[in-house]
């Protein structure tokens, strides 16, 4: 595997993001700024870092380039040529032309090039690239990854990768080109074991990352519990959904819990308590609506005591919906396949299962042992939603227990 730099003009974006997309898929890094420079970076020491730690710096020149004084491509590239001079690279700067441009930089025209026709279509960009890898002796497949077969199919995945990268950045050409199989039993079987561990290693790194924010919220949960506090789960469609398991066994230790959207309208914000709010995206924006609304009300005169805390659970670039909880546990997840994964629904499972874990983690903490965890408030009827008004409230000591020792 290889590191490969990718200088180009952003009017030859479209060309550069499907070099990308090949070298990617070839199982190589790169440094593509569209992707890999980000906001508040200071350009300048970032790029010229990249440079240098790069394999290989990948050219991309066209008239457009030709015909500036000046660009950023004009910049990288003396840096590259500084590069060149202090550290002996073999191949190290590979200059492509679109078309019959130019280079006025007359130090790269005494490196070899390759040429893309002025229009290049996604198939050139890809034959360009396999065989340019191969002149460098480097891969053109991943190790795990068998050869894709030189088709038109192939280049049809090309062209959705152009324009869908982020979506569909993790299949290969060579899942899409080979024969459709059927899906047996032991098939099944197989890529349950590896959607469950995806899910438990996403779990897992999650909860390494955010060490002392999980410290945060367990004791927040045990206190909820022990305290009988009210607790508020916001969320929408499946997210709400993943977390209404662990919120129902939150209800079992004694908090009075109440899920957005049920039957029981939700208690008035006066009251005080917790919220848990829960989102795959961190973008839903009545999720985000309602922690907006609550965050002005709790820094506005009348509710500046608010005893509330806000427990968020999204992904770990949400950056909004981080601000606006007191407690914020971002979801990474596992790099490895998920072959089952169905759009974003591996964040839902997460969210679940981290919940779960630390509503249990809370609940021990607590002192519950595992009768007076199972009994909850189930011998008083249907656990929660519900609240002092129509239910009995048992006695303010943890664990809550109904049977005499």
């Amino acid at each position: 595997m290889m590191k490969f730099f990718i200088s180009y003009l952003k009017e030859d974006g479209a060309v550069a993001a499907r070099i990308n997309d090949v070298l990617l898929g070839a199982g190589h890094k790169t440094f593509f700024d569209r992707h890999d420079l980000g906001i508040g970076v200071e350009w300048e020491p970032k790029i010229e870092q990249e440079i240098k730690d790069a394999a290989h710096f990948l050219l991309l020149w066209s008239a457009k380039v030709t015909d500036r004084d000046e660009s950023y491509v004009y910049k990288e590239t003396r840096i590259a040529l500084n590069c060149a001079k202090e550290i002996v690279r073999r191949q190290f700067i590979l200059p492509i032309r679109i078309g019959k441009a130019e280079f006025p930089l007359g130090e790269v025209s005494k490196y070899q090039w390759r040429t893309l026709p002025k229009k290049p279509a996604t198939n050139d960009v890809r034959k360009l690239i396999v065989q340019l890898l191969k002149e460098i002796g480097a891969p053109t497949t991943p190790p795990d990854r068998p050869a894709p077969r030189d088709d038109p199919l192939g280049a049809v995945l090309m062209d959705i990768r152009a324009g869908y990268g982020p979506i569909i950045d993790q299949i290969g050409i060579a899942s899409v080109t080979a024969p459709p199989a059927r899906l047996g039993v032991e098939d099944l079987i197989s890529d349950l074991k590896q959607r469950i561990q995806s899910i438990a290693q996403s779990t897992i790194l999650t909860t390494k990352q955010f060490q002392s924010k999980v410290e945060q919220a367990v004791q927040c949960f045990s206190d909820w519990m022990v305290r009988e506090n009210i607790v508020r789960i916001i969320g929408a469609g499946r997210a709400r959904l993943a977390a209404s398991i662990p919120a129902h066994r939150l209800a079992h230790g004694g908090a009075r819990v109440y899920i957005q959207g049920s039957i029981v309208p939700m208690p008035h914000d006066i009251k005080g308590g917790g919220v848990i709010a829960v989102s795959a995206s961190g973008r839903t924006t009545t999720v985000l609506s309602d922690l907006r609304e609550l965050k002005r009300k709790r820094t506005s005169t009348s509710h500046a005591r608010l005893p509330f805390t806000v427990i968020g659970i999204a992904r770990h670039d949400a950056t909004e919906f981080s601000r606006l909880c007191d407690i914020f546990i971002g979801v990474r997840l596992d790099r490895k396949p998920n072959p089952l994964q169905a759009l974003a629904d591996t964040e839902e499972y997460v969210i679940s299962m981290l919940l779960d874990a630390l509503v249990v983690a809370a609940g021990k903490r607590a002192g519950f042992d595992d009768i007076k965890w199972r009994l909850g408030h189930e011998n008083w009827g249907a656990t929660g939603p519900y609240d002092t008004i129509n239910n009995p409230v048992p006695p303010l000591h943890a664990p809550h227990g109904f049977v005499d020792d």
